[in-house]
């Protein structure tokens, strides 16, 4: 046995799925980008020079990027102590000087002070530079989906391939204390009671394993390429308390915002939140919802009636049962029908009609009659229908194999969901103390996983030297 450090290896790198980009190459690659020179800009917007009356000493640039690094690394105060190394500032500032050649307070120099600066860049942030920040993920996500292939089905309308699929999420951020509002504490220094520091936005909210938990919640959006670890996220926004915007509303803007971007893309997986008539609206959308059925009242693991169609020449009763299409068996328990078609067909008033044809299975528990046999379903709910169609059926029947196949995408979320957690540092706790604040700081760190995600594309496909992004 040797203990060569050549030979020493973990599972991943003997298997070659290593793919760890490290903070130098990251950050590097981040500070060339179109979206950080726009991200600059905002900065430079949100505190001008003639609001305080006096030039500035520090760069906004080299502001901006200490904010970045602080994300990276989870800690202002380790970000600090990385640049303490002439080396590393030295570096990272001839690198922000070609990229802002105009800018002279990138001559030599120490760096700006870590925590005065971020701190400095937030009091000057409010709902207006997220909302700008927003835009800059957005249209920087959509370059690197372009570039990735993401957005192209190569599959069917009925199992798309991976790359055709979007997926997201809700997600509770814990707030940056643990005090709530009305909590009060012993000043020692003013010998006085006073309000301990609270987030004045956080609110009880429930998670997906239904417990209850204290924050600000989130929605996001994202996709993939079919290989681990090259993911992009579109976009995430929060659910205000008392506001009118749903997860829901939501989660179908991103979508038909995207849709309309990338026509490829044919079906959508998020959780429960979407049901009923929001699915329908996603058909609509010319996508598949990859949504569990699910209702509190519990019938919908009812049989609903569907009707009678004819099979092989034989007049059968249709079901939706659990979200499948079904028949029954013999025994009186249900047969799910396989799903071999997807169709669309469009309306006028810019909806669609979709149906799926439906084979029965062969060997099934019924009339050997059926076996075989082909019927054509609607799967959206017709002008006069006595109930939801979206609250009922789905394309595949859950559980089946095809769904599985495709349902898979569904814990990219739930994996979404905890490296935003893992990367806010110790306790997953925000990392600012207001919503609004806690909104930038997590598209900060998502538009540095989509460059990670492109720079593991590019080194898979060979292209980290050549590869230039689409024109627009």
């Amino acid at each position: 046995m040797t203990w060569n450090a050549l030979y020493i290896s973990d599972r991943r790198t003997r298997r070659g799925r290593d793919r760890r980009v490290d903070l130098h190459e990251r950050t590097r690659f981040s500070i060339r980008q179109a979206w950080f020179k726009e991200f600059v800009a905002v900065i430079d917007d949100a505190m001008p020079v003639q609001r305080t009356g006096r030039p500035r000493t520090h760069s906004v640039a080299a502001g901006a990027f200490i904010y970045l690094l602080s994300m990276s690394m989870n800690s202002q105060a380790e970000a600090e102590e990385y640049l303490r190394s002439g080396t590393n500032w030295n570096g990272y500032r001839r690198l922000l000087a070609m990229e802002f050649p105009d800018d002279p307070l990138l001559a030599h120099g120490a760096p700006p002070p870590t925590k005065s600066v971020i701190r400095h860049i937030k009091h000057h942030f409010g709902e207006n530079e997220a909302e700008k920040i927003a835009g800059i993920l957005y249209a920087g996500a959509l370059l690197d989906a372009q570039e990735m292939g993401i957005g192209i089905n190569h599959g069917t309308m009925l199992n798309p391939s991976l790359e055709a699929g979007m997926y997201g999420d809700g997600v509770v951020i814990r707030p940056m204390t643990k005090y709530k509002k009305g909590d009060m504490g012993f000043n020692e220094r003013k010998s006085c009671l006073q309000e301990r520091r609270h987030d004045p936005d956080a609110a009880y909210h429930y998670d997906g394993m239904n417990r209850r938990v204290y924050g600000n919640v989130f929605a996001h959006m994202s996709a993939w390429t079919g290989v681990p670890s090259e993911h992009v996220t579109f976009g995430i926004r929060p659910i205000r308390k008392g506001g009118d915007i749903t997860e829901a509303q939501i989660a179908l803007g991103f979508a038909d915002a995207i849709k309309k971007e990338l026509p490829g893309m044919a079906m959508l997986h998020w959780d429960k939140a979407l049901r009923g008539k929001t699915v329908e609206e996603i058909w609509d959308m010319e996508m598949m919802p990859m949504i569990g059925v699910y209702d509190k009242t519990g019938r919908t693991t009812e049989q609903v009636s569907l009707g009678k169609k004819k099979i092989n020449s034989i007049e059968t009763a249709m079901f939706a049962y659990r979200g499948a299409v079904s028949i029954k068996a013999i025994d009186g328990s249900f047969i799910p029908l396989r799903a071999t078609k997807l169709v669309f067909q469009h309306n006028a008033k810019s909806t669609c009609r979709v149906y799926c044809d439906y084979i029965v299975p062969e060997g099934s528990n019924c009339d050997v009659r059926l076996w075989n046999g082909k019927v054509n379903q609607r799967l959206n709910s017709p002008e006069k229908a006595d109930f939801t169609f979206g609250e009922h059926i789905r394309a595949h029947a859950p559980g089946s194999a095809d769904w599985k196949n495709l349902y898979g995408n569904r814990s990219l979320a739930e994996s979404l969901n905890s490296v935003l957690k893992n990367d806010l540092g110790r306790g997953e706790r925000a990392r600012s103390l207001n919503l609004n604040h806690q909104w930038i700081d997590l598209m900060v760190m998502l538009l540095m996983r989509n460059d990670q995600s492109l720079v593991l594309y590019r080194r898979r496909t060979q292209l980290a030297r050549t590869a230039s992004p689409p024109a627009a």
